[in-house]
């Protein structure tokens, strides 16, 4: 949670912190036990994310988030239509 909480206290949006926020405990029902084997994936989309911001490129940065948010949308959605 730091991480995300870090990145969205940063960008100086203070409505942006607090939806990151909301959505990091909505978010816990998908932990990792209950979507093995994509602790890896995510691991390696937030260092993307990193990445691009410690290089100062917003256009970057904006890239990898905008990936990562794909990305948890697809296992999002994949989680909830295999929920019975």
């Amino acid at each position: 949670d730091a991480l995300h909480t870090t990145i969205a206290e940063a960008s100086g949006k203070p409505r942006l912190a607090s939806m990151v926020a909301d959505l990091r405990c909505r978010a816990r029902m998908c932990h990792l036990a209950r979507m093995p084997g994509k602790f890896d994936e995510q691991g390696r989309e937030h260092l993307a994310i990193l990445k691009a911001i410690s290089s100062g490129s917003s256009d970057k940065a904006r890239e990898a988030m905008s990936k990562h948010f794909s990305h948890v949308q697809r296992r999002l959605v994949a989680w909830l239509s295999k929920a019975p």
